[in-house]
């Protein structure tokens, strides 16, 4: 259980059906939200920040055919606001039945000009996401993590 560990790893393959018929997938922005219901203290702001990463083990396909190759691995910060009060725009409803608020502090970029001048990397690899400062955390009830949801951009 993601609970017990705070590591969660992960593969995304060549064909997975969200890729399917779609040849060098890209992406420049990674986000990774904890979800589930009673996760989040109800009042009062909390911050949360997911390392996230890959192995720098990549697939990627085109025209038909498939290409395995290694690069730098992916490693970045995502951060995220939950209640944030000084917040105009929010970017996720988390939880059903609740008020609760995401707003993105930090994203986990793989731009060019963020230290990926050369390489963009490619969804299919395998993944991997730690919490960081799990002391701090706690205000987050991890047994009640029910999924992650994560975005590519």
């Amino acid at each position: 259980m993601f609970a017990a560990i705070s590591r969660k790893q992960w593969n995304i393959k060549l064909d997975n059906a969200n890729f399917a018929g779609l040849d060098r997938v890209r992406f420049t922005c990674v986000r990774i939200w904890l979800m589930g219901d009673g996760l989040y203290p109800e009042s009062g702001q909390s911050t949360v920040t997911i390392n996230v990463g890959t192995s720098g083990h990549y697939q990627d396909r085109y025209q038909s055919k498939q290409f395995n190759f290694a690069s730098t691995a992916f490693n970045k910060r995502f951060e995220y606001f939950v209640n944030n009060p000084d917040a105009t725009q929010h970017d996720i409803q988390l939880g059903t039945g609740s008020s609760l608020q995401g707003t993105v502090a930090v994203d986990a970029s793989a731009a060019p000009g963020q230290g990926n001048e050369y390489f963009i990397p490619t969804p299919f690899a395998n993944w991997n996401i730690s919490l960081q400062g799990l002391m701090e955390l706690f205000v987050i009830w991890l047994s009640r993590v029910l999924g992650l949801l994560s975005k590519l951009q």
